[in-house]
């Protein structure tokens, strides 16, 4: 695991998110969703730092977390939030363990459908698996030179019913943002490799 963190190199993913994320790019072709996905490259077994924004109707203002994400090579997602309080989420294709203040809670996804099809797509994105993301969602793409935008929509409950809309947003290889829009006040952003 790495938890230095490159002023420069932050800098510079701040400024490429922020380029990308600024285009309007226009509709894609139908066989650029596959190439995005074939490019996406997602580094396994190292940690990716993250600054999350959660926002809702009681919020004046939008929750700002930070910690860093982890893809292993057997498919399993951590999350580890360090500020403003320490969590760590660990998924797998059957399971979701959280670990808050010293105490560890394991709930099984096979009676949380909305959860396990959410993980599904996170992990189908990352693997760039075209044929599971679009059995989920009916999908937009967008692309301007080599910045590129995926608007996914789920295609049926139970998925639906726990999100609205997954914007992903990237530059060639990397993932820079996924924005889910979990109800009309609530949604939740997550930005990789740079600084709040």
């Amino acid at each position: 695991m790495t938890s230095g963190r490159d002023p420069r190199r932050a800098r510079g993913a701040r400024l490429a998110a922020a380029l990308c994320l600024a285009v309007w790019a226009a509709p894609a072709a139908a066989d650029d969703f596959e190439s995005i996905l074939e490019a996406i490259e997602t580094p396994r077994d190292m940690s990716i730092p993250f600054v999350e924004k959660r926002g809702n109707a009681l919020l004046a203002e939008p929750l700002v977390l930070t910690g860093e994400v982890e893809f292993s090579a057997d498919g399993a997602l951590a999350k580890t939030i360090e500020t403003p309080f320490r969590e760590r989420v660990v998924i797998t294709r059957d399971r979701l363990e959280l670990t808050r203040d010293g105490r560890t809670r394991r709930l099984s996804l096979q009676r949380k459908d909305d959860v396990r099809q959410f993980y599904a797509a996170l992990r189908a994105l990352l693997e760039g698996d075209a044929q599971t993301l679009r059995e989920l969602f009916t999908i937009e793409t967008a692309r301007n030179a080599d910045c590129w935008r995926l608007v996914l929509v789920p295609a049926a409950e139970p998925l639906g019913a726990f999100v609205g809309k997954m914007v992903v947003s990237g530059r060639s290889s990397r993932v820079l943002e996924v924005r889910s829009e979990l109800s009309a006040d609530d949604w939740h952003s997550l930005s990789f490799g740079g600084e709040p």
